[in-house]
């Protein structure tokens, strides 16, 4: 009799774990739907079209690429400023070494939560020639209004806070203890980041850079109200879509898909871990 009441209770075990891994894989199946639908529908339409108009070509949109080679040109610019910035910043953050944190992590966290045109709008008003800054840059002679310089500040003012956050987390996974043993040995502080922070953090500093760029070359609502001109990517893709329709923004959305496909399938490459065998 105990045998078969411990039979059921294995034959009962064995199901729940079942259903625990079904529900988790139906639900999984079902986002990952959700996600690879409206792109393939995008992918299917933009070949149909370019199919039945063998004379609607993407190789020979200049238009299209010039705007892309600007989205990345600005998009590689800000990311850099956001490591180059943002690393210092990271570090204060995560060693807690940063005056009046709480008012700083709110003060990062804002771009995420703003609108976007609503930070265009914010950098606008600083920048022009009435702004606060901008009446000096005015009397400098430098513009940031419908400029590549005002694309590079919309993209980063939007991608800065992944940026920090990355690096602040790959930073909190060293221990502290390494760099008080660096400093008791007497390193430098450039010694202290070559040889123990860029060893343990560059992992992290590769995910920020990717998340980082990726976020400021997809930035529509802050770049079109700071730089309409000249068009970005996504501005020239909205502006189509505003004139022409889908006919005449879809091949040049598969452009963009593609581009951003390769960007992360690079990205996966570099990150990928070899696996241990045992």
């Amino acid at each position: 009799m105990s045998s078969d009441l411990q039979q059921a209770k294995a034959e009962a075990a064995a199901r729940r774990w079942l259903w625990a891994r079904v529900v988790p894989c139906l639900l999984s199946a079902l986002l990952l739907l959700f996600l690879a639908a409206p792109l393939l529908q995008l992918i299917l339409g933009a070949v149909g079209i370019l199919a039945e108009q063998p004379g609607l070509s993407l190789l020979r949109d200049g238009e299209l690429f010039s705007a892309l080679f600007l989205s990345l040109s600005c998009a590689s610019v800000a990311t850099l400023c956001a490591l180059l910035l943002g690393y210092p910043l990271a570090y204060l953050l995560a060693r807690d070494l940063m005056p009046q944190e709480l008012l700083v992590r709110s003060l990062l966290s804002l771009p995420l939560m703003l609108p976007h045109p609503v930070a265009g709008i914010a950098l606008l008003l600083l920048l022009a020639p009435q702004g606060l800054l901008g009446a000096f840059l005015s009397s400098q002679g430098l513009s940031f209004i419908d400029s590549a310089f005002g694309i590079i500040l919309a993209m980063l003012f939007v991608s800065v806070p992944y940026v920090v956050r990355m690096i602040e987390a790959s930073i909190l996974s060293i221990d502290p203890r390494l760099e008080l043993l660096a400093r008791n040995l007497g390193a430098r502080p450039m010694r202290l980041f070559a040889q123990v922070l860029w060893p343990g953090s560059r992992r992290g500093v590769l995910s920020a850079c990717v998340l980082g760029f990726a976020r400021a070359l997809s930035e529509f609502g802050a770049v079109v109200v700071l730089a309409y001109f000249p068009k970005t990517a996504p501005v020239l893709i909205w502006d189509r879509f505003v004139s022409g329709g889908l006919e005449q923004v879809l091949p040049a959305t598969l452009l963009l898909l593609l581009v951003s496909f390769l960007l992360f399938f690079l990205w996966s490459l570099a990150e990928r871990r070899p696996r241990s065998h045992d």
